[in-house]
């Protein structure tokens, strides 16, 4: 597993690349599949709720709970970097000083009262719609300018689509658990990412060699035992001993194979998977043409 902060920051800064990298231009259906697929949302899983945990409403609200103040702490965080938000200006420092109260207390503590929503028990399952809410009233509080409100929703998008990715985790999950499919070591036989196919190969060279080396030496020794000064020019006993080299020598030989079937498995379904999901989206920003870019700043740079 990881600790809470540093999965939720990368949570965030995956969030940050979509938006430059402009996946909602390329993915409109449904970006953040595009961006983690199943295998990711079951590592995730893996690393929030333990199995037998996936139906305790109590776990499942505590969690809630810690991981929604650590995004909130993580947004705070990147607005307080952001020029336009820490000027002079007093809207500004009111409501970033509102939001850092609501982010460390709650709502009740800032506005008086937490909104609450109709929800299904699922891991923030009514979280967007809470969050709405309650920004609009530190919005109205601060008086913040509606300049001011476009920017802090930029970082209360991303906010959403982190508290998303977490939920659809849970919810695989919860429905993994009630078909029987979850299994503890879900991280060991899901896909893997292009660099750990890469990075495990030498292992895996390693293993396949090591196979062959050692069906290579049960042959010589299969060979060896016949020899008159071993078995004592016995017939059976030369034979039998054959026999038993020759059944381990199976065994390896199936064993290797396994190993490089189970290599070759994995990066064909990482293959499948990408091609299915991301090829065409990563086509469609490789070979487009620049965007946003004025005549003015073409001349600059041909100047």
């Amino acid at each position: 597993g990881a600790k809470y902060d540093n999965l939720i920051e990368y949570l965030y800064y995956k969030m940050l690349e979509m938006d430059i990298a402009r996946y909602q231009d390329n993915y409109e259906d449904d970006t953040l599949n595009a961006l983690f697929m199943v295998s990711w949302q079951k590592k995730f899983a893996s690393m929030l709720i333990p199995r037998g945990m996936e139906l305790n409403d109590s776990h499942t609200q505590a969690l809630e709970k810690y991981l929604g103040q650590k995004i909130l702490k993580r947004v705070l965080a990147e607005m307080m970097d952001r020029d336009e938000l820490k000027g002079d200006d007093d809207n500004k420092s009111s409501f970033l000083l509102l939001f850092q109260q609501y982010a460390d207390n709650g709502p009740v503590a800032v506005l008086g009262e937490k909104a609450t929503f109709e929800s299904d028990g699922t891991l923030f399952s009514t979280t967007k719609e809470e969050w709405e809410h309650d920004v609009k009233r530190l919005f109205e509080m601060s008086k913040a300018s509606a300049e001011m409100q476009d920017i802090v929703m930029e970082y209360i998008d991303r906010a959403y689509r982190v508290a998303e990715i977490l939920h659809r985790s849970y919810l695989l999950a919860r429905d993994e658990h009630i078909e029987g499919k979850r299994f503890s070591s879900e991280a060991e036989n899901e896909p893997k990412s292009t660099d750990s196919l890469f990075s495990s190969f030498p292992v895996e060279a390693q293993l396949f060699a090591g196979g062959l080396e050692l069906s290579a030496i049960l042959g010589a020794a299969a060979l060896s035992s016949t020899q008159g000064s071993i078995t004592g020019n016995s017939v059976k006993t030369a034979v039998g001993i054959t026999i038993e080299f020759a059944l381990l020598n199976i065994a390896i030989s199936f064993g290797t194979m396994t190993n490089v079937s189970r290599y070759v498995n994995r990066q064909e379904e990482f293959r499948t998977d990408f091609c299915r999901t991301k090829l065409l989206g990563l086509e469609r920003i490789a070979w487009r043409p620049e965007r946003g870019r004025t005549e003015e700043s073409k001349a600059e740079e041909n100047n």
